[in-house]
């Protein structure tokens, strides 16, 4: 079953933040709790850690800004 990763919200009014980067590549096999992303807001550059281990999926580009809960990736 996949888990979707979201892009999260890190403060009470926070309505969308960048994707910094992937810190993992497309089809990676990486590790619930392993470094998966940097997301950028209006305070501060935070690693968010991978929700589950499998397979990452990538289906959205770095560099851009999103409103929170979109969908980033997954985790097949």
């Amino acid at each position: 079953m996949a888990v979707q990763i979201v892009l999260p919200q890190l403060g009470f009014s926070m309505t969308e933040g960048r994707l910094a980067s992937w810190l993992q590549q497309d089809g990676a096999s990486v590790s619930e709790g392993a470094p998966l992303f940097e997301l950028e807001s209006d305070k501060a550059l935070q690693e968010i850690a991978a929700p589950a281990s499998g397979t990452l999926k990538i289906m959205a580009k770095a560099d851009r800004a999103y409103a929170v809960g979109t969908v980033l990736g997954e985790i097949l």
